[in-house]
C-alpha cells in the first residue's frame, strides 16, 4: 500500500509537468498561428509577386476563426494608413453578416467560394446594372447618376503596366437616388482592372462601369461601389492602393 502511495505522489510532479507542457505548447501554437495569420494579411496588402499562388492557398485554407482573424488584420492595416471609412465594429458585423450568408447559400465560408460567388453574397443586385437600361439624373438623391455605357473586366496579362493613382474622385449615384458610388477619374485611356496587391484580386470588383471622356485630353473614369470598397479597402485612398487601371490591345479581325 504504502509503495504504490509512493508510486502515486512520484507520478504528480511528472504529471504536472506534463500538463504545463502542453499549455505552453498550445500557447505556441496559438500565438504562432494569430502571427501566420497577421504575416498572410500584410503581405496581401503588399504588391503581387511570384508568391501570389501560395498565398492564395493558404488563404482558402484558413479556418473561420483565422479568416476572421484575416480581414481583423487586413482592417488594422488599411486603419494604420488612415484608410478606413467604418469602426472596427462595423466592419467586423459585416464580416460575420458576409460569412454567415456565403455558408447560406453555398456551404462554404468567405474564403472557400469564387469570386462570381462573393459578388452574390456582398451585392447580389450588381449584376441588374449590367443588364439595367439607365437614364442620366432623377432621384433626387443630390448625386449624380451616369449612363456609364464602358464596362471593365479584369486584364488578362496580371503583369500588365498599371496607371498611376487616380487624379481625382467624386460621389455620385450607383444605382439611381443611392449616393453610393466612387467615380475614379484617370488620365488616359484605359481599357481593364489591373490588381496591384493580392486583396485586390481578392476582391469583388470583378467589372466595373466606366467611360473615356475627352476633357482636356483622353480621361477614363471608374464607377465602384463605395459600400463594398469601402469594406474591402477602406475609402479611396485603399482603392487606389490595391486597384489600378491598365492598357490591354483589343484584337482587331
Amino acid at each position: 500500500m504504502k509503495r504504490k502511495l509512493m508510486s502515486a505522489l512520484m507520478l504528480l510532479p511528472v504529471c504536472a509537468l506534463v500538463f504545463v507542457s502542453c499549455q505552453k505548447q498550445a500557447v505556441k501554437e496559438e500565438t504562432a498561428a494569430a502571427v501566420n495569420v497577421e504575416k498572410l494579411a500584410e503581405k496581401f496588402t503588399q504588391p503581387i509577386d511570384n508568391g501570389y499562388g501560395s498565398l492564395r492557398t493558404a488563404y482558402n485554407n484558413l479556418n473561420e476563426e483565422q479568416l476572421k482573424a484575416f480581414y481583423l488584420a487586413v482592417y488594422r492595416i488599411n486603419s494604420s494608413k488612415g484608410q478606413v471609412a467604418m469602426t472596427e465594429n462595423k466592419f467586423m458585423q459585416l464580416f460575420d453578416q458576409y460569412n454567415i450568408e456565403s455558408k447560406k447559400q453555398f456551404n462554404q465560408p468567405l474564403n472557400r467560394i469564387s469570386d462570381q460567388n462573393l459578388v452574390s453574397v456582398f451585392d447580389p443586385a450588381a449584376a441588374k446594372r449590367m443588364t439595367q437600361k439607365v437614364t442620366p439624373g432623377g432621384g433626387g438623391s443630390g448625386c449624380e447618376f451616369l449612363p456609364y455605357p464602358e464596362y471593365y473586366y479584369w486584364a488578362s496579362n496580371p503583369n500588365a503596366p498599371y496607371s498611376p493613382a487616380s487624379n481625382s474622385s467624386r460621389i455620385v449615384d450607383f444605382y439611381l437616388g443611392d449616393c453610393d458610388g466612387y467615380e475614379l477619374t484617370y488620365n488616359a485611356y484605359y481599357n481593364k482592372l489591373r490588381a496591384i496587391t493580392p486583396l485586390g484580386a481578392q476582391a469583388i470588383a470583378l467589372f466595373l462601369q466606366g467611360d473615356h471622356i475627352n476633357v482636356n485630353g483622353t480621361k477614363t473614369r471608374v464607377l465602384h461601389k463605395k459600400s463594398s470598397a469601402d469594406w474591402w479597402f477602406g475609402n479611396v485612398a485603399g482603392i487606389n492602393a490595391n486597384i489600378r487601371m491598365a492598357n490591354e490591345m483589343i484584337a482587331v479581325e
